[in-house]
């Protein structure tokens, strides 16, 4: 049964948590590999699921602090022009992680699913669908991604399954694992596409309790991390190293590979590509949805209903702004990965340190 309260679970916590990222990520960090062995990568791709673990255990035992309101909390341990910058630094870091969404999400469908169509349609189909999300609130969201994971996440992994069938294992054993400045560099960039994470501290008071979100983010974070190495395990394997690199989209291409005896559904990477579609309707809703909360914030809750729409509309033409796939990738990467990950980062570490100075003081 669904409860009207407002509220949402620590079971739909975790599934808008692992819907929203499981596809942006698994899209996104082969692009991080540059000229590294296949060993190489899997061990940036561990370092990198070893920094999100850490992170989302971090962000878990802050939430914990949260009585009510995130951004008052912060007014309450680093006054308010503090909680401003902040909000600000959030309020920019899910723009642009829209806009990436919105790039990807209009050219994987244009590439694989409806070429004929303009991305500019494909962009407000999506940007009309986090809308939709967004308006009905957490709630609704929690729903959704309650109901959707079933239909997403058993698909997805009976694909890798199958897909595992075809992986030559000479391809694993390829290079050598070398830990220097290089693989350090791309395990930190295995982080970039899991920041977004943090922005559910703002959803804190939604969740029913504390303690249970703590446990939905790090079970979320496993499961991420556990389908990130072993997608990318059957990728390395099935195409070897070069042709990862080579493919735009290693793991749609993956399911070209995955052969159903019969010769039924031969198609595979069609239907994962609809699946994948699905995720992304999820993180918009969830972008725009934090993008409404935190301007309500900035506003000392003057917010209008009518700002979902404005925001939506500000990432379209954002997004026709910048121009290409490519430039809204480095944008991301630069903007979100480069400088405000680690602010975010920094800032999380601080609060953390401030409570324990409490703490310590109380005893």
């Amino acid at each position: 049964m669904f409860a009207n309260n407002r509220k949402i679970s620590a079971r739909q916590l975790q599934w808008l948590v692992i819907l929203g990222s499981i596809g942006k990520a698994g899209l996104l960090l082969p692009r991080y590999t540059g000229n590294e062995s296949g060993r190489s990568f899997i061990l940036s791709l561990i370092l990198g699921a070893l920094l999100t673990l850490l992170f989302v255990f971090l962000i878990g035992r802050l939430a914990q602090h949260i009585q009510n309101d995130f951004h008052a909390y912060i007014q309450n341990r680093l006054g308010e022009k503090a909680a401003f910058v902040i909000s600000i630094v959030y309020l920019v870091y899910v723009f642009v992680d829209l806009i990436y969404v919105t790039w990807l999400f209009s050219s994987v469908s244009l590439t694989f699913l409806l070429p004929e169509k303009s991305y500019i349609v494909s962009m407000i189909i999506l940007l009309a669908g986090g809308c939709y999300m967004a308006a009905g609130g957490m709630e609704v969201q929690g729903r959704v991604a309650e109901v959707l994971h079933k239909i997403i996440i058993y698909p997805l992994f009976l694909m890798l399954l199958l897909a595992a069938f075809a992986v030559n294992p000479e391809y694993l054993g390829s290079g050598a694992a070398q830990l220097n400045i290089q693989t350090l560099k791309h395990g930190f960039q295995m982080l970039i596409p899991f920041g977004s994470i943090s922005l559910f501290l703002f959803i804190a008071p939604f969740v029913n309790s504390k303690k249970s979100f703590k446990i939905a983010l790090r079970r979320a974070a496993g499961v991420i991390a556990v389908s990130m190495i072993g997608l990318f395990l059957i990728v390395i394997g099935v195409f070897g190293e070069a042709g990862m690199r080579a493919l735009p989209w290693p793991a749609i291409t993956l399911m070209s590979s995955v052969d159903i005896p019969g010769g039924f559904l031969q198609r595979w990477d069609v239907i994962f590509t609809g699946l994948l579609m699905l995720c992304f309707f999820v993180a918009a809703g969830m972008g725009l949805f934090c993008m409404k909360f935190l301007e309500n914030e900035l506003l000392n809750g003057k917010g209008k209903s009518w700002y979902l729409a404005v925001s939506a509309l500000v990432v379209l033409a954002a997004a026709v702004w910048v121009g290409s796939y490519e430039t809204a990738v480095r944008i991301y990467t630069i903007v979100n990965g480069y400088i405000l990950l680690p602010i975010i980062a920094v800032f999380i570490f601080l609060l953390l340190y401030l409570e324990w100075v409490k703490r310590r003081k109380e005893k």
